[in-house]
């Protein structure tokens, strides 16, 4: 059985912290040059966490674009919305939401992009069709999500290393998702 990462205030700023670290920033800083953001685009955030990709992306976009961040988790959201966004970029929103019910009318998007988030979710069709229905016609979606098996990890204790991946795939609902993620874009309507 999986079950979401539940995050409180402190594990909210630990996942933040990790993602301020140079490995993280440099994945969001790749994830925004493969969007090729233009100025003005409205963008959707799914799984938007502590806000920073969100912020990056309003940068991209500029004050006459949009970016809207939507994330389960409460105390990421509270982090989100504290976050300082310059003047002279695009305003961000956050909602909650997930990709059950993207609380967003049918073709509101240029741009929907998701991290580490897909590979927690048990339904991915109708994730997919949910990401669907609130993108505009040509629009753009860039998931990341991780094949835990890829995992390249040495520990002097291969035991504990082994239990330490199996305890964290359990919490995932496809820790193997990228193997048929394509598959489930194409039925979907997705090139």
């Amino acid at each position: 059985m999986t079950t979401m990462l539940e995050f409180d205030e402190g594990a909210s700023r630990q996942v933040e912290a990790i993602y301020l670290t140079d490995d993280v920033v440099g994945q969001r800083r790749e994830v925004v040059r493969l969007l090729g953001l233009t100025a003005g685009e409205a963008v959707l955030d799914i799984g938007s966490g502590p806000g920073l990709l969100a912020t990056d992306m309003a940068r991209a976009v500029g004050p006459t674009g949009r970016v809207c961040g939507i994330d389960v988790s409460d105390s990421m959201l509270a982090l989100a919305r504290g976050r300082t966004v310059p003047d002279g970029i695009a305003p961000v929103e956050y909602r909650h939401g997930g990709t059950d019910a993207v609380p967003y009318p049918d073709k509101s998007f240029d741009v929907v992009v998701s991290t580490q988030v897909l590979e927690y979710v048990a339904d991915i069709p109708a994730a997919l069709a949910e990401v669907s229905r609130v993108l505009r016609p040509g629009g753009r979606l860039l998931i990341l999500d991780t094949d835990w098996d890829s995992i390249v990890w040495h520990s002097t204790d291969p035991d504990r290393m082994r239990r330490i991946l199996q305890t964290w795939e359990q919490r995932l609902a496809d820790p193997f998702l990228p193997r048929t993620l394509g598959r489930h874009l194409r039925r979907t309507g997705f090139d």
